[in-house]
C-alpha cells in the first residue's frame, strides 16, 4: 500500500484539528504539552493545505494586514535591537511569532463539532483543576505541584496567574450556555456558580476580581443596552452583589485592603528594600519607562528589554538572574518596539474587536469577552509575550473568528 506525499498532506490536514483540540485540553495543566500540540497544529494546517486553501479569504481581513505589518516591524527591530546578540534578538522575535498562528488556526475551525469540542474540552479542564485548587485550599490534597517541577506536566494546574484568565473566561461561558443549552442549562448555571465562587472566594489573585468585575460589566451592557430602566436595576444589583462579596468574602477584603496599604506605603516599602506583588510592578514599570523615554519612537528592539533593564539597576524577582519582563505587555511592546509597534499593537487588537461586531450572539459576546480579559490581564502580565493566555487568546480568537469564515464560503 503505498502512501504519497498527496496523503500525507491530507493526514495533516486531518490531524491538525485534533492536535489543537489536545493543546486546548492541556491549557490549564501543562505549558510544555500545550505548545507541542499547538506547534504540530499550526505546522500541520499549513503543510497540509488547509491554510493556502482560505488564504484567499483570510487575507481579505484588515487584522491580517496589521498583524503582517506588527511582525514586520519586530523584524526590523532586530537590526538595531540591543540584545547583545543577533540570537538573543532572534529569540525576541520567536516570542511575537505567535501573532500569526491566528491566520493557521482560522481554518482548523471552520467545523462546527470541532468548536463545539473545544469549548466543551476548556470547560473540562478548568473544573478538574479547579477542583484540585479547591481540594488544596480545603487541605484535602497536600501535594502542590509547582512550575518545574514535574517534567511531564512543567504544570500551571496549580498556578493561579495564568489559571485566572482561563476560569474567569469559562466562568462567562457557563454563564451564556445557561442560556443557550436548554438540554443541561442547569448544569452550566452550576458549573458558573462553581467558577464564581474559586475566582472570588479562593483564588489569591487579584487580577481575578478586576477580571470578573469587567465581565459582569460586560454582561449589564450587552442586556440592557440603551434601556434605562435595566440599566438602573442593573446597576443596583451589581452595587448590592460587590457589597456583599467583599464583605462575604474574606479573601476579597483582605487583598484589597493589602492593595491599597502597599500602594501607600509603596516609597517607604522600596526605600528599605521590602519589595512585594504591588511595588514589584510599579517599580518594573518606572524604571522601563525611564529606558522608554530615551527611545520613544523605535524601541530598544527585539530581544532587549533584560539587557537594558539591567542597566537601571532596578529590582529584579531572582538573584543573579535577569527580569524576563516588566510584567505589563503594554510597556513590553513599547519599549523593545516603540510608539510605532505599540501603535500596531493596539490596533491589531482592535481589529479583533471590530471582528466580535460582525459576529452574531452568543459568539459575539463571547468573542468581546475574550477580548476584554486579554487587554486588561495586560496591564499586570504579559499576556502575549509569556504563559499560556497568549496562546489560550489566539486559540479562541481563531475559534470564534472561525464563524465569520464559515459564511463567506
Amino acid at each position: 500500500m503505498s502512501f504519497s506525499v498527496a496523503d500525507f498532506r491530507l493526514w495533516m490536514a486531518d490531524t491538525a484539528p485534533y492536535a489543537t483540540l489536545a493543546a486546548i485540553a492541556c491549557l490549564p495543566f501543562s505549558k510544555f504539552w500545550m505548545n507541542q500540540f499547538l506547534i504540530t497544529a499550526v505546522v500541520f494546517s499549513f503543510f497540509g493545505g488547509l491554510f493556502g486553501q482560505y488564504w484567499q479569504y483570510i487575507k481579505q481581513r484588515y487584522s491580517t494586514h496589521v498583524a503582517l505589518a506588527f511582525f514586520a516591524w519586530i523584524w526590523i527591530s532586530v537590526i538595531y535591537s540591543a540584545a547583545p546578540n543577533f540570537l538573543e534578538a532572534l529569540q525576541g522575535v520567536g516570542k511575537y511569532g505567535k501573532i500569526l498562528y491566528i491566520l493557521v488556526l482560522l481554518p482548523i475551525f471552520l467545523q462546527p463539532f470541532i468548536r463545539q469540542w473545544a469549548e466543551l474540552l476548556l470547560i473540562a479542564s478548568i473544573f478538574i483543576s479547579t477542583l484540585f485548587n479547591l481540594a488544596y485550599a480545603y487541605d484535602i490534597w497536600h501535594i502542590r505541584m509547582h512550575l518545574e517541577d514535574y517534567f511531564i506536566f512543567n504544570t500551571f494546574l496549580i498556578n493561579p496567574i495564568y489559571i485566572t484568565v482561563q476560569t474567569t473566561f469559562v466562568a462567562f461561558l457557563c454563564f451564556t450556555r445557561f442560556f443557550t443549552h436548554e438540554k443541561y442549562k442547569y448544569l452550566f448555571l452550576a458549573l458558573f456558580i462553581l467558577f464564581s465562587f474559586y475566582l472570588l472566594f479562593i483564588n489569591p489573585q487579584r487580577t481575578a476580581y478586576l477580571l470578573y468585575l469587567s465581565l459582569t460589566l460586560l454582561v449589564i451592557f450587552q442586556n440592557t443596552y440603551c434601556n434605562w430602566k435595566k440599566i438602573l436595576f442593573s446597576s443596583l444589583f451589581l452595587c448590592l452583589f460587590l457589597f456583599s462579596v467583599y464583605h462575604l468574602s474574606p479573601q476579597i477584603h483582605h487583598n484589597v485592603h493589602e492593595t491599597i496599604t502597599e500602594v501607600l506605603n509603596y516609597q517607604e516599602d522600596i526605600t528599605q528594600g521590602q519589595y512585594n506583588s504591588t511595588n514589584y510592578r510599579l517599580s518594573f514599570l518606572l524604571h522601563s519607562w525611564d529606558i522608554f523615554i530615551q527611545h520613544p519612537w523605535l524601541g530598544t528592539g527585539a530581544g532587549s528589554f533584560s539587557y537594558v533593564y539591567a542597566q537601571t539597576n532596578g529590582p529584579s524577582l531572582y538573584e543573579n538572574k535577569l527580569l524576563d519582563h516588566p510584567h505589563n505587555e503594554y510597556m513590553m511592546v513599547m519599549l523593545q518596539f516603540g510608539l510605532v509597534g505599540l501603535s500596531l499593537f493596539l490596533v491589531w487588537i482592535i481589529t479583533h474587536w471590530r471582528w466580535a461586531s460582525e459576529l452574531s450572539p452568543p459568539n459575539k459576546f463571547r468573542l468581546q469577552a475574550l477580548i476584554i480579559i486579554f487587554v486588561l490581564n495586560g496591564l499586570a502580565n504579559v499576556s502575549l509575550f509569556s504563559g499560556s493566555t497568549g496562546s489560550f487568546y489566539l486559540l479562541f480568537l481563531a475559534l470564534y473568528s472561525a464563524t465569520w469564515l464559515e459564511k463567506k464560503l
